[in-house]
């Protein structure tokens, strides 16, 4: 099941917490326990970068929590430089927190159990097939926030207590940081949904191609022909295959799909090679952030013309924790750009 990130209502002055998925602004991390600044800072400047997305995560049917950071580098200098975007995976294995979530996680489970039932007239019906292999996100949304229910103060905790009446221990207002960030907005998500048509230009309206000959100016004083562009984008099937799927929901900034298959931009660079070709050892598909996203984030002092930003994480979620039981790890990260543009 392939889930889909959409730019919902601005952050503001809104508290996040880490079960929030949101893109810009400041990161909400574990108990306020913070990275390493070695894997936060750029490659290049050595500056720290800027948020990106932050996607609450968790696998289905598991006790701990889970984040998918993206930053990336503010200064237009390291632009398209290997280093100025990055990805972190944060975990909290707090066993406190992790008993607290149990009866939520086994109530989830309970209710993807449908046992056949038979009506008064002996016929066998099925809501679903029992015997489906097991998908850790056929159903749900790993997204969703755990559900809280407020409780009465005069209630005191209890063993049977749940996440319900738990609420999440860092959802308090980021600290104002001299840091820039890029504008920040929740994301809400749904399930992809593929239109049975293809999408076609109004009646009314016509593709000008008296710009195919217009030069266009590019990084390092190249130029080229707008039509050498087009002729670029229609040899690469890949492009193709990217611009047709993304028609059918053109406002996506995010696509999520563990252990799914990335929505390559292009099979012209390195990053191409890598994920088809060469593989990325021990680690697993689980997003891309799409370009929709720079229409809704970009300032105007800085210029994004990236295609997609993909991330690989490790298919067995190994990492080291701290005394908190939280810990982060860097993952797989992998930028696309224009192909007629492209530092690779």
């Amino acid at each position: 099941m392939v889930l889909l990130g959409f730019i919902d209502e601005p952050v503001g002055d809104e508290p996040t917490s880490f079960e929030d998925i949101f893109v810009g602004g400041q990161p909400s991390y574990f108990k306020d326990v913070r990275p390493p600044t070695e894997i936060t800072n750029c490659k290049n400047c050595g500056g720290q970068l800027s948020l990106l997305l932050q996607a609450f995560a968790p696998f289905q049917d598991e006790l701990y929590d889970r984040i998918i950071y993206v930053f990336m580098c503010p200064k237009a200098e390291c632009s398209k430089k290997n280093g100025s975007v990055r990805a972190i995976r944060g975990v909290c294995k707090d066993p406190k927190l992790m008993e607290e979530n149990k009866s939520q996680v086994e109530q989830e489970a309970e209710e993807r159990v449908v046992e056949p039932v038979k009506d008064l007239f002996g016929e066998l019906k099925l809501d679903s097939n029992p015997f489906a292999s097991a998908n850790p996100f056929s159903s749900g949304n790993p997204f969703d926030k755990k559900e809280k229910v407020d409780t009465p103060k005069t209630v005191t905790s209890q063993p049977e207590s749940t996440i319900s009446s738990i609420q999440p221990p860092s959802a308090t207002k980021p600290e104002k940081t001299s840091q820039e960030s890029f504008p920040s907005f929740f994301l809400y998500v749904e399930e992809e949904t593929l239109s049975p048509k293809k999408f076609n230009l109004p009646a009314n309206m016509e593709i000008d191609e008296s710009v195919l000959d217009a030069e266009i100016e590019t990084e390092g004083s190249a130029k080229l022909k707008g039509s050498d562009i087009k002729q670029a984008i229609d040899d690469d099937d890949t492009f193709n295959a990217f611009i047709e799927k993304v028609e059918h929901n053109p406002s996506q900034v995010l696509r999520y799909h563990l252990g799914g298959k990335p929505l390559l931009y292009n099979s012209k660079d390195g990053i191409y090679q890598t994920i088809i070709k060469e593989k990325v050892p021990g680690k697993q598909f689980e997003l891309q952030i799409m370009p929709k996203l720079i229409m809704d984030i970009e300032k105007h002092n800085f210029e994004m013309d990236w295609g997609t930003i993909i991330v690989y994480s490790d298919t067995n979620d190994a990492i080291e924790l701290d005394e908190e039981f939280v810990g982060y790890k860097e993952e797989w990260c992998g930028v696309q750009y224009e192909q007629w543009n492209s530092p690779l």
